[in-house]
């Protein structure tokens, strides 16, 4: 189907048909809806199934320039020990969206923190695997431990990015974790930080939604600019569910509600099961019913 409507001679009512339907898709228009733009839903199958066999179904398929190699990098012993606990390190700090884990999983959790933390003990200078460490670290809520992990491979690479993205972080959670009087000055460090990351590189990820998660763990409105560039986040992985959760969420408190359930309609309408979309679903009850503002 997606061939069909963007690599064949479209008629041009099927194109505008197409057009306006992704139109609708982005508006948060729910997809059933949104495809009586194409009329009789039986035509359209016969047109599918016709293209699906003709003989110029996929002629357009192969590349018009040769790819290029795949990139190689061989890794450091460290990091070869961590393959594993990577592959594994979105389950294993996984939690329900009750912020509940069960107790067999919280042993797992354990065992896997162990290895990890042990890799990076067992190498002081590999600046892969202490990265990677204080993102375990700060993701399981251990702030000074991923302080430190941070400011270590800093040490090395003053200009890391992802490390000067993991100590604000870092120093966000202490200072929301410490006495009230220090909170101003702590997440003000943190943001500096952050900020002097996103200075450096403006298009990654983390260092994004380190500066808006600043604000919103501190229970603070996030000003403009970093909703801005939590957008950017959105624009350039669409299909991650945190950021765009993370976005509608903040949309909703400051009474966006529309705009929040477009930002989070693929969320909600995904195609499996996720944290982020049974939390989506609470924020977004079905329609009729009024969407949910927390912090």
């Amino acid at each position: 189907m997606a061939h069909y409507f963007l690599f064949s001679a479209l008629k041009p009512e099927r194109a505008r048909q197409f057009h306006d339907y992704m139109v609708a898709i982005h508006q948060g228009t729910p997809m059933a809806e949104a495809a009586k733009v194409f009329g009789d839903m039986n035509r359209l199958q016969r047109e599918l199934a016709s293209y699906a066999i003709s003989a110029k179904s996929f002629t357009r398929s192969a590349p018009d320039t040769p790819v290029s190699e795949p990139g190689i990098s061989n890794l450091s012993p460290g990091a070869s020990a961590l393959v594993q606990a990577r592959v594994e390190l979105g389950t294993r700090l996984a939690v329900s969206p009750e912020g509940l884990i069960a107790p067999d999983e919280a042993r797992r959790r354990d065992a896997w923190m162990a290895r990890v933390r042990a890799a990076a003990a067992g190498a002081p200078g590999d600046s892969d695997v202490l990265s990677f460490a204080a993102e375990a670290e700060c993701r399981s809520g251990h702030a000074r431990q991923c302080l430190s992990d941070a400011e270590a491979v800093l040490v090395r690479s003053p200009s890391d990015v992802a490390a000067l993205a993991w100590k604000g972080v870092a120093l966000t959670d202490l200072a929301i974790a410490g006495p009230a009087g220090d909170r101003a000055t702590g997440l003000a460090a943190a943001r500096t930080t952050i900020e002097r990351a996103t200075a450096l590189d403006g298009a990654a990820p983390l260092p994004s939604i380190a500066l808006f998660q600043s604000y919103t763990k501190a229970g603070e409105t996030v000003p403009d600019q970093a909703m801005l560039g939590m957008a950017r986040v959105v624009r350039a992985v669409p299909a991650a569910p945190g950021p765009r959760l993370y976005l509608a969420e903040e949309l909703l408190r400051q009474g966006k509600a529309d705009m929040a359930r477009r930002v989070a309609y693929t969320v909600l309408n995904g195609p499996y099961d996720s944290p982020e979309k049974t939390v989506a679903a609470t924020l977004f009850p079905p329609a009729g019913g009024p969407p949910t503002a927390g912090r």
